[in-house]
C-alpha cells in the first residue's frame, strides 16, 4: 500500500502514516527500511499492514 507520512517524531521514534485507503497507521522506527531510519511529514512511502490490535501498524516501510 502507498501512503504519506502525516507525523513523525524522531525523539520518540514513531509516527503516523495516512494510507491511500483513507486509514491512519502507526509506524515505529524498527519498521522503517531506509538507511537513515527517519521519516518526515509529507514523505511518500510504501508499506504493508499488520493485523494488530488495537490499531493496525505499518510494516516494512520503504521510501518512494
Amino acid at each position: 500500500m502507498l501512503g504519506q507520512v502525516r507525523t513523525y517524531d524522531r525523539s520518540k521514534r514513531y509516527g503516523f502514516i495516512s494510507g491511500d485507503d483513507g486509514k491512519e497507521y502507526f509506524v515505529h522506527e524498527s519498521e522503517i527500511k531506509i538507511p537513515s531510519k527517519a521519516l518526515a511529514k509529507g514523505y511518500t512511502v510504501e508499506f504493508s499492514v499488520s493485523d494488530g490490535f488495537p490499531k493496525q501498524r505499518a510494516l516494512n516501510v520503504k521510501l518512494i
